[in-house]
């Protein structure tokens, strides 16, 4: 119905404007220099209604057209979408299964329309490394930080761990200290700079280190306890043997971190460079100090062979300890030694047959076999020398 009324309203209006036409029918002039073109006014209306006509139709194809290869254009800029993520597929399988060379082919191969460029350079970066081709190495890891310069800290992490796994320590370092001034409190970047550290055996940097590692939680106590007494061990070995005075060498100590002075081997390190340089005394002050919070096996030891220092108050020491831990092998033992070094034969005996009332004893059966040699007791001596002998061979 809609368009029967439209169809008639066009025809009266084409009969209006046709006599209108015929009453008088105008015309249209157009003048340029010396030309001149004249035409009836109705004809003109005609010709501009065709070039729209024809306008409208020329713009309908070329959008047609723009629309088709727009489209076309998509498909194609799919289809290489789709086949670059299938071989950076291929490529991460081929690295994961060690497949080094073909990993690297791959995964360049598709950075071009890769999903994410980032992940195809440091792979690729890996691949190279696992060839020893450090130079293709460092242009895939500069590559990546020009498709993502906000990536900086995941590109350096990989970069200092493939230099960490082919032992390239000085490098990693380098790597590492750059980006903790980026990310002063990564936890990853000072993990890896702790093992950096310890592998190049930097133990002043490690321990200037170890209380953020404690603070970020890098670490747990535990861990950082024995991290602190290795390193100030290690630095320890090297500076005692200068020290040739008792005041510098006590006085190093009381400066050391209270979980570092808890540590027998550490206490030992002291002991032993007082007893280098003929301190006995203090040596054997500093061994009682550090029992008084702690009790160590290995300086009892150390305290019992102390020969050049008040053999009776250290023997009256030890007999002390042996009330409150009583039948305690370790302190029989010290015990039996400080008897020997005062000769007090029978004490020395019957600390030494405790010991091995307790538990079989080399040490124990050697120092016997010479007390009762010396008695006068060749064959008991010779059969605690041959059970001697025994254990230590086994």
């Amino acid at each position: 119905m809609a368009k029967f009324i439209f169809y008639l309203v066009a025809l009266v209006v084409a009969v209006w404007v046709g006599l209108q036409v015929e009453f008088d029918p105008g015309y249209l002039l157009f003048a340029y220099d010396t030309w001149t073109i004249e035409m009836p006014l109705w004809f003109a209306a005609v010709v501009a209604l065709l070039f729209f006509i024809l306008l409208h139709h020329f713009l309908q194809a070329w959008s047609l057209i723009s629309h088709f290869t727009a489209r076309f254009q998509s498909w194609l800029l799919q289809r290489a979408r789709n086949r670059s993520r299938h071989q950076t597929q291929n490529g991460l399988l081929a690295l994961a299964e060690g497949e080094w060379q073909a990993a690297e082919n791959d995964l360049v191969k598709s950075v071009a329309h890769s999903d994410s460029p980032l992940i195809n350079f440091l792979s690729a970066a890996r691949a190279a490394q696992q060839q020893s081709a450090y130079q293709r190495r460092n242009e895939y890891l500069r590559m990546a930080a020009v498709v993502m310069p906000d990536a900086e800290v995941a590109i350096g992490l990989t970069q200092a761990e493939l230099q960490l796994q082919h032992n390239q320590l000085e490098q990693a370092l380098a790597t590492l200290n750059h980006l903790r001034q980026v990310m002063p409190q990564h936890t990853y970047i000072l993990k890896m700079l702790k093992d950096v550290y310890i592998r190049l055996s930097d133990w002043y940097s490690l321990i200037e280190l170890i209380p953020l590692l404690r603070r970020r939680k890098v670490i747990q106590r535990e861990e950082s306890d024995a991290l602190l007494q290795h390193a100030y061990k290690a630095c320890l070995l090297s500076e005692l043997e200068h020290e040739k005075n008792h005041h510098s060498i006590l006085k190093h100590y009381r400066h050391l971190p209270r979980t570092v002075r808890n540590s027998g081997e550490i206490v030992s390190l002291f002991v032993k460079q007082l007893i280098v340089i003929e301190q006995e005394d203090e040596a054997a002050k500093l061994i009682e100090e550090s029992m008084k919070s702690h009790w160590h096996t290995d300086l009892l030891d150390l305290y019992s062979r102390l020969v050049n220092s008040n053999l009776v108050k250290r023997l009256n020491k030890v007999e002390a300890w042996l009330n409150s831990r009583a039948n305690n092998p370790n302190l029989l033992m010290a015990a039996a030694r400080l008897s020997l070094h005062r000769q007090l034969w029978g004490k020395a005996k019957h600390y030494l047959e405790a010991v091995l009332q307790q538990q079989e004893n080399p040490s124990a059966y050697l120092l016997l076999g010479q007390l009762l040699q010396q008695s006068g007791q060749i064959g008991k001596a010779c059969d605690c020398y041959h059970k001697g002998l025994s254990m230590s061979v086994e």
